[in-house]
């Protein structure tokens, strides 16, 4: 652009653009006399860049935990720019505006995110930076006696894992499971441990761990009793209904005895399994109580272990009873229902009930007469209730991903009573089931369930037409298969035959994938006479697509005339 501005011989002058791009310029002065010619000055030249907006150098990788003060500062901005500060997952967690020079400082608290890197983006113009969030624990209190409880609060954890707490010498002395942002808090006892600094440690799967420092105390002459610590058989990530089995320890860790100790299981504020009694436990001593129980709900389970609810005994410490530890249970799949007498309607307890198919189990009735088979793989299943005294009954059903088939049971009693069902008895419950089982599978739609069970369907006319030439009549193939739909490891037969008189023997080949299918009873090239011929494939993948073509290569007439076939296939399509 051209400025013009009137001057003197003498003087200066400054003239501004604004706004012009990244690029190479150039510049002159032209006088302009009325009287004399236009003059010209020298052409100058200068050239603009623009730096991209950055973060402070020393900042590209920093490291830290929760909650603690970081300051990031920026430079080359537009001035004056607003800036938001994202953090990870967390949006917008502070701003700031850019000074008149493009630069900016900003300090903030490094919010709550679960262990490893998280990306810090500077928005206005885009910048980043790295931030390694670390593992952090803090106990409270930092000092007490054996028996006391501790709490102790975790940031910076793997999201959504086991955390093993140790306490001194004791390890692993009690887990719990970290939250989607990497937090957890748990409570523990502090147990027999030398007297003096005692070093707490949590541990996660990632390399995150963290410690911090109890000072331990040794108490006075009296019981404490205390639950040393809980375990989780088999897992404390478990499947819905599945057995689990919780055991506490619980640890006198005073100096006297104590007797008629009750012990009680929580799930979130229900009781489970009745009330535990020990009848006497000395100094020092350990002894074990456990329940066994079947987490129906899907989500995270906090399971307390109370020692003395009811603070019935004298001990050093009265609020150091409780221990909590966690389970995580996820969908899961299997069969439940009820066993109940046909007569009576009245629930059977001791029923035990089997589930057969592409995976087993079993379980026995409790006194409501329910029974739940968990953790079955997806598929069709024989289930069997047998109980001495009553006839033993076999039905069908299908079990889907995430989902539990109801299956109830009426059982007829016996007019005489026998220690075990007669062998005819149960066989013919078996052979009932499996008729349902084979009408469930053709009934069921495609697919059943593409991860563990898959039918072929085949579609094709009954009559295929394979054209010779020389001017013979074409000869009609007729093909008819046993059944429309196929499972894994089920046989499909197909039945050839050709109603043409003049045909004597007809040379046919096979070609079909001999990873899905297998060929029982021929080879791929075989010979087709009058009688016909019978095939016999057996499914072997669970893959959908099956096809198999049926190629005619020659035939001979009735004169022993050879024909040569054109160039043609039947092709069964799955």
């Amino acid at each position: 652009p051209s400025t013009y501005f009137e001057g003197t011989s003498t003087g200066s002058h400054t003239l501004t653009e604004t706004n012009l791009p990244d690029g190479e310029y150039f510049w002159r002065i032209k006088v302009l006399n009325p009287n004399l010619a236009n003059l010209y000055s020298d052409i100058g030249w200068f050239e603009i860049i623009t730096e991209e907006p950055q973060i402070d150098p020393e900042f590209i990788f920093q490291e830290g935990n929760v909650g603690e003060a970081i300051t990031l500062r920026g430079s080359n901005w537009p001035p004056d720019k607003l800036v938001s500060i994202h953090f990870g997952t967390h949006q917008t967690i502070a701003t700031t505006i850019t000074s008149t020079n493009g630069t900016f400082s900003i300090t903030f608290i490094v919010s709550t995110q679960p262990y490893g890197t998280t990306i810090i983006t500077a928005e206005g113009c885009i910048a980043t930076a790295i931030f390694f969030i670390k593992p952090k624990i803090a106990i409270k209190p930092l000092s007490g006696n054996i028996g006391e409880s501790i709490t102790l609060n975790g940031t910076g954890f793997t999201k959504e894992a086991i955390i093993s707490i140790d306490f001194g010498t004791s390890i692993s002395i009690t887990t719990t499971i970290s939250s989607t942002n990497g937090t957890f808090s748990v409570i523990f006892i502090a147990n027999l441990q030398p007297q003096g600094t005692t070093i707490i440690s949590a541990r996660g799967p990632s390399d995150d761990i963290a410690t911090d420092i109890f000072y331990l105390q040794i108490p006075s002459n009296l019981p404490d009793l205390i639950v040393e610590k809980i375990k989780v058989c088999p897992s404390h990530i478990i499947k819905q209904y599945q057995r689990v089995k919780i055991i506490a320890f619980i640890k006198n860790i005073g100096t006297q005895d104590a007797n008629v100790i009750k012990v009680i299981f929580l799930d979130g504020t229900n009781q489970i399994d009745g009330t535990k009694t020990i009848g006497h436990l000395a100094p020092g001593e350990v002894k074990i109580r456990h329940i066994i129980t079947r987490p129906k709900t899907i989500g995270t389970h906090t399971i307390t272990v109370i020692v003395d609810p009811s603070n019935t005994i004298q001990e050093l410490r009265e609020d150091n009873n409780i221990a909590t530890t966690t389970i995580l249970v996820k969908p899961g799949q299997g069969i439940m229902g009820t066993i109940t007498d046909k007569q009576t309607g009245n629930p059977i307890a001791g029923t035990c009930v089997f589930a057969i198919g592409c995976d087993f189990g079993m379980d026995l009735t409790d006194k409501d007469g329910h029974y739940i088979i968990s953790d079955l793989k997806p598929g069709c299943y024989i289930v069997l209730a047998i109980k001495c005294g009553y006839y033993p009954q076999g039905k069908c059903c299908k079990v889907k991903k995430d989902e539990f088939t109801i299956l109830n049971f009426e059982l007829k009693q016996r007019t005489r009573t026998e220690e075990i069902s007669d062998y005819n008895e149960v066989l013919s419950a078996i052979l009932t089931a499996m008729k349902e089982k084979e009408a469930l599978e053709i009934q069921e739609e495609l697919p059943i369930n593409p991860e563990f069970e898959a039918e072929v369907i085949l579609t094709l006319s009954k009559q295929e037409e394979i054209p010779f030439i020389e001017n013979q009549e074409p000869i009609l193939l007729t093909i008819k298969p046993n059944k429309t739909a196929l499972s894994l490891n089920d046989e499909l037969i197909l039945n050839l035959s050709s109603d043409n008189q003049n045909l004597a023997l007809m040379n046919l080949r096979l070609e079909y994938d001999k990873t899905k299918l297998r060929l029982m009873n021929e080879k791929e090239e075989f010979f087709l006479g009058t009688s016909g011929k019978t095939l016999i494939f057996k499914a072997i993948s669970e893959e959908l697509g099956q096809t198999i073509k049926i190629i005619p290569i020659s035939a001979r007439n009735k004169n022993n005339r050879e024909i040569q076939a054109q160039e043609s296939s039947i092709t069964i399509t799955s």
